[in-house]
């Protein structure tokens, strides 16, 4: 009884791989006699970008016959329909870094370009990409209640801004935007109150900065005005402190307190924080 169960299962389970592999090879060989196939980076069906920003899309176009032209269009409701390129080609294959930098254009609006590759027998393909462009005058997002501990707690003593989470100091250096400057030796049982960046980012005291009031364009100014330091101490409860890589300004921090207890196993920061494309 058991053995025929066990045979009707693997059956089943060989059935069922059958059929997974029929449907790959069906699926590469339905796009191997494609006339035309289009591979188009990125291939974030919604990619978000602020006004300025520069978006590269990456094409590679190959075709069984001789391809006859490239076009990119673009659709939005402020410029309505605008054709960016209409490039007439002749082998039967193409690959091209298109640059698209993101327009004026009001907060969150969704542009539509759609890249289209066609042969000599009017066969074409059609891609289609949505960039949502931010505008500079819209408050950054926030993210709120994180905790920065001391180097010698045993906590996540770094941070990353990409993901904004904490990290372990021992994380590679590049994934470390800031970081808790405690050294056992040095400070013994208090807080440092200090931050660097072993991934290489500066930060920026800006006095006066309003950090409710903070937008693209008041980050960026403020940081390009602002003395770029390689590490900031004397941290207390309510500093406002922006951190940016090489030009560009990344985010705004604000210090909500500092626990600086008799031992260094709860030392540690609360604060919130605001960027852009908080997801």
């Amino acid at each position: 009884m058991y053995n025929k169960y066990l045979q009707k299962n693997l059956l089943l389970n060989n059935l069922f791989f059958i059929l997974i592999l029929l449907l790959l090879i069906t699926g590469c060989s339905e796009e191997e006699s494609s006339p035309i196939i289009v591979r188009l980076t990125p291939m974030e069906p919604l990619i978000t970008a602020a006004v300025g920003d520069k978006v590269i899309f990456h094409a590679d176009v190959t075709a069984t016959d001789l391809l006859s032209d490239f076009k990119i269009t673009q659709e939005d409701f402020k410029y309505g329909f605008l054709i960016l390129q209409d490039s007439s080609l002749s082998g039967k294959r193409f690959v091209q870094d298109y640059v698209f930098e993101a327009p004026v254009i009001p907060d969150s609006a969704i542009i539509k370009l759609t890249f289209i590759a066609t042969d000599v027998n009017y066969n074409d393909v059609r891609l289609v990409r949505r960039v949502r462009v931010l505008g500079d005058n819209v408050l950054l997002e926030e993210s709120t209640g994180h905790v920065l501990f001391s180097a010698t707690s045993g906590g996540y003593s770094a941070f990353n801004l990409d993901v904004l989470q904490p990290l372990s100091k021992n994380e590679p250096d590049s994934l470390l935007h800031f970081a808790d400057h405690s050294v056992d030796s040095v400070h013994l049982n208090t807080l440092s109150r200090e931050w660097y960046s072993p991934a290489g980012y500066r930060f920026v005291r800006f006095e006066g900065f309003s950090y409710p009031e903070a937008t693209r364009s008041k980050l960026q100014n403020a940081y390009d005005s602002g003395i770029k330091l390689s590490s900031v101490n004397n941290i207390a409860n309510d500093d406002v402190i922006l951190i940016g890589y090489d030009e560009k300004a990344i985010a705004v921090i604000y210090v909500v307190q500092v626990f600086d207890n008799d031992s260094t196993l709860n030392d540690k920061y609360l604060f919130n924080l605001k960027k852009e494309h908080i997801d």
